[in-house]
């Protein structure tokens, strides 16, 4: 399968000194994964020690973690596991870059809906529908679907909720998300956070990756907490988003 054009997963080498060895496997990094890597610097562990980590991925020849970035442990001179391992996880962050992409098409910042008014389950789902927010993506039927369909099976998971409808009644996918600190109640318990999710055939290409990053998203309780906690639109776009 062809992989559709995508950015170039930043890294950055780590060694004991960030001399003599570094560079020999920055250049052999460069040589075998120049299509799928950039390399942005070449770093001791005293520099690492005074400088923080932006790039994805740390390649080190020391044993070493760092948060929010994949660490690989490689030999100085990359054997053939070092560079197996490199290019088996340069592929998982591209996969997850592209899974990324696929659900951020469907929400925007126009989608979310920042609250801290005490509102029912059935006023919430008639607020963040898209049509009130964007348009007149979906009828007005959607809306007491969702409604209805909510009343049959609760979509409620802990603190977050995932209603939805029918294709039938959606005229352009697209996913909105409602944020309320304080908690709506729903089903004897409170959500802060209600993911609306508008879908219809149109998704079919990509529904694989847009599902596996919102599961990603939903595992994730310590991101999703952050989330409810935000005012900032931008910065809600990037926790989605996986930043």
């Amino acid at each position: 399968q062809e992989r559709k054009e995508t950015k170039k997963i930043e890294a950055v080498i780590v060694c004991s000194t960030g001399l003599g060895t570094a560079r020999l496997l920055e250049q052999r990094v460069k040589k075998y994964f120049s299509d799928r890597l950039k390399i942005t610097r070449v770093m001791s562990l005293q520099e690492v020690k005074e400088q923080p980590i932006s790039e994805e991925l740390v390649i080190s020849t020391v044993n070493t973690q760092y948060e929010g970035a994949s660490v690989i442990k490689v030999s100085p001179f990359l054997d053939d596991f070092s560079a197996n391992a490199i290019s088996h996880k340069v592929d998982q962050l591209i996969d997850n870059h592209e899974h990324a992409d696929a659900f951020m098409n469907l929400i925007d910042k126009e989608l979310i809906l920042l609250d801290d008014k005490t509102k029912t389950k059935e006023e919430v789902i008639q607020e963040i529908t898209p049509e009130e927010i964007h348009g007149s993506e979906v009828g007005y039927d959607y809306k007491e679907a969702a409604v209805e369909r909510e009343e049959v099976a609760s979509t409620k998971i802990g603190f977050v909720a995932t209603p939805h409808a029918p294709v039938d009644y959606v005229k352009k996918p697209c996913i909105s998300l409602y944020i309320n600190s304080e908690g709506i109640t729903w089903d004897h318990g409170k959500v802060k956070l209600i993911f609306f999710l508008a879908m219809n055939e149109r998704i079919k290409p990509d529904i694989q990756s847009i599902y596996q990053h919102f599961n990603d998203i939903l595992e994730n309780e310590k991101r999703l907490k952050k989330m409810f906690r935000l005012k900032d639109k931008d910065k809600i776009i990037e926790l989605l988003r996986g930043n």
